[in-house]
Parts: structure tokens; C-alpha cells; sequence
């Protein structure tokens, strides 16, 4: 599983957002909810749940994750490294727009980011207007970035 899907889905940290996501959902639930609540309403409740748990892991593991996940954007399956202050530089430049994803935007940032990644590695194109980690990277310079084996 590549890097940038690794850090959106969480999969090294799944027992800590399964805690966080019974008790946000656990807190919200009412009684008037669970008797009389539509599936629909509940179906909601819970993926805000989900997403309330899953913003602050997000903001929070992207500077560990970042250098990874630019490391396997410069990487052809033979070990590409790149300068580490470079890849700092460009992390640096990427973090305000991890720090605005929110609870409304975090489900349309996950998926056009895994969509524009998967369009980069098939084409090498990245859309100019994107809002995606990919659209972000991309207007920060990664392409100038140099890998080396």
C-alpha cells in the first residue's frame, strides 16, 4: 500500500482510532436517536464520529509521514533518496494546507488525493487547481526535487 494511503487510512494506528471513535460515538448517541432515529441518521452520526477521530490523526502524523510519502513520490522501486533539508523544505511548504483540513473537508481531501496520486503515477500529471496532498506537493516543488540511487 503506498505511503500517501497508508498515512490517509490510518492503518498504523487502528486500536487508537477504534477508542476514539467508540467514545465520540458512544457520546453523541442518545436515547431519542437509538429508538426513534432514522438508519440514515445514525449512519451519519457515526461517520462524523469517524471523521472527528480521524482529523486530529491526520494533523498529527503528517510530519512523520510527509518525508515518506515524498520519499516513494520520488522513488522508481530502486531506493530514490533526496536531499533531507529539501524534503524538510517541501513538508515545511505543505503543512498549512494539512492544517486546514477540518471535519467537513477531510472526506473530499482523502479522495482526491489517492485519485490524483493514482492519475500522477499513471500519467505523471497533476491537476493545477487540485486541493489535493498531490495538487499541494505539486505547487511546492516536488518535481524540482532531486532523487538520487
Amino acid at each position: 500500500m503506498p505511503a500517501i494511503v497508508q498515512w490517509l487510512d490510518g492503518t498504523s494506528d487502528r486500536s487508537a482510532h477504534c477508542a476514539c471513535f467508540a467514545e465520540t460515538a458512544v457520546k453523541k448517541m442518545s436515547p431519542e436517536l437509538l429508538g426513534q432515529g432514522s438508519e440514515q441518521e445514525l449512519a451519519a452520526l457515526l461517520e462524523r464520529s469517524s471523521t472527528q477521530c480521524t482529523v486530529p490523526r491526520l494533523k498529527a502524523s503528517y510530519p512523520a509521514n510527509c518525508p515518506l510519502i515524498v520519499r516513494e513520490w520520488g522513488d522508481d522501486g530502486r531506493g530514490a533518496t533526496a536531499d533531507s533539508s529539501a524534503v524538510a523544505k517541501l513538508c515545511e511548504c505543505t503543512q498549512p494546507s494539512i492544517d486546514e483540513i477540518t471535519e467537513d473537508t477531510a472526506e473530499a481531501f482523502s479522495s482526491q488525493t489517492i485519485k490524483d496520486y493514482a492519475s500522477y503515477k499513471k500519467t505523471g500529471q497533476v491537476p493545477a487547481t487540485s486541493r489535493s496532498l498531490v495538487g499541494v506537493m505539486s505547487r511546492c516543488g516536488i518535481a524540482g526535487l532531486k532523487f538520487s540511487r
